[in-house]
């Protein structure tokens, strides 16, 4: 009896034992399961806050790096030459506006708003006193820039220049042509005539004086626009104003890598409004390599183009063509003749002004040099080409509103020409 009780017992208790461990594992599964199943609700609810912080950041991403990519924004400013600000030749200036150092130092203050804004800055009238301290100067704002030096020692060697922020553009392409070289000119005959050989001994003689120290004066104002008016053709091909062009690519980490190129180019007409076909060759040859250069890339071409919007020469930029029944229009002589070049473009350009305003600005240079009297109008421009759509533009003073404040330069206006810019959708 006593034998059967305690097999019952032993019975009883190794029941109980596995039944409790069987709860004990029961138990431990539960809370695995429910530890999972909070790990688990935690790992959802943090994938869904990571998922919801990559589309806002993707979201973000994308607009800040749209934004810069499908703006692009150009300035023009003619500087005027550290040689041409004497008060002997602005007479109406105050003497304090002509100082040099000065002067650099108020364009500077204007050009460090357009670096901020990352603008590419277009400049003519560069002097190679100039050119070195703007070099350095770019530099610390972070931008890199390109010049060409062609003038005389009487206007301080001045050419013009592009620079553009080094951390958001890349050149692609780079070139700087001599204009007048971009043109195969026929070939005069020679003559012996007395005329001839005294126009020869002329000119070489010019050309030793200018050699000569003493001899560097300026030339006198009545010289100012003027030309060969008997020989235009000639007057055009002996020019060597230069044109510097550049081809961009907006870099990956400036917003927008892979971006299309846009292509930039400025120039500096020569100043001969006296001999009008002149000037229509070269604003011919000068839109014309641009559009050659460009290769189709949309593309802003601009600078001082020492002509106003009612001339021919402007409407034969944006026009495309220029009647030849107009005065302005370059008849060629015998010897050019067999050469297949016309002053007539592929495209028109547009002005970025025009198309914005309505109008061209009416007054982008203000100046009074010496007996030539008083000018003031519109000589500067932001023409483009190309799949490019302007936004807005720098807005400018009428002349009603800078009445008393001119001639220039001024404290205000360092320069006897004001700053043009454009903001452009790509």
């Amino acid at each position: 009896m006593v034998k059967a009780t305690r097999v019952l017992l032993s019975v009883a208790v190794g029941t109980s034992r596995t039944l409790a461990s069987q709860l004990l594992r029961q138990d431990r599964s539960l809370a695995v399961s429910a530890a999972f199943a909070t790990s688990t609700r935690s790992t959802a609810t943090s994938l869904l806050r990571q998922s919801s912080i990559q589309r806002s950041c993707r979201a973000h991403s994308t607009m800040s790096s749209s934004e810069p990519s499908s703006n692009f924004r150009v300035i023009t400013y003619n500087l005027l030459s550290s040689s041409l600000d004497d008060a002997k030749s602005h007479i109406m200036c105050d003497r304090d506006n002509l100082n040099s150092a000065r002067r650099l130092q108020r364009i500077q203050s204007k050009l460090a708003a357009e670096c901020a804004a990352g603008s590419v800055l277009c400049l003519q009238e560069v002097s190679l006193l100039w050119v070195g301290q703007l070099h350095v100067w770019l530099q610390q704002h972070g931008y890199t820039m390109v010049t060409a030096n062609y003038g005389n020692r009487f206007n301080g060697h001045m050419g013009v220049a592009i620079a553009w922020p080094q951390q958001t553009y890349e050149a692609v392409d780079v070139c700087i042509d001599n204009i007048a070289d971009t043109k195969r000119w026929g070939w005069a005959p020679r003559t012996t005539s007395i005329v001839t050989t005294f126009s020869i001994l002329s000119t070489a003689a010019r050309s030793l004086m200018k050699l000569l120290p003493w001899a560097s004066t300026p030339p006198p104002s009545s010289q100012i626009g003027g030309g060969n008016a008997a020989d235009p053709w000639a007057d055009a091909q002996r020019r060597h104003n230069q044109m510097v062009f550049v081809r961009l690519r907006r870099r990956a980490g400036g917003g927008g890598g892979g971006a299309r190129p846009v292509c930039v180019a400025t120039y500096h007409m020569p100043c001969a409004f006296r001999v009008p076909p002149m000037m229509t060759i070269h604003a011919a040859l000068a839109a014309q390599h641009v559009a050659r250069l460009a290769r189709g890339d949309a593309h802003v071409f601009a600078g001082d183009f020492n002509f106003t919007p009612d001339s021919p020469q402007y409407a034969l930029v944006t026009r495309g063509a220029l009647n030849s029944s107009d005065p302005a229009y370059p008849v060629p002589p015998p010897w050019e003749a067999p050469i297949d070049w016309q002053p007539q473009l592929a495209a028109p350009l547009r002005s970025a002004y025009r198309e914005v305003q309505g109008r061209e600005p009416e007054l982008t240079n203000w100046s009074c040099i010496g007996d030539n009297g008083e000018f003031s109008g519109c000589l500067d421009y932001v023409f483009y080409g190309g799949e490019l759509s302007p936004t807005e533009v720098i807005p400018l003073r009428d002349a009603a509103a800078l009445r008393g404040q001119g001639p220039f330069p001024t404290a205000a206006e360092p320069s006897d020409h004001v700053m043009l810019g454009a903001t452009f959708k790509l």
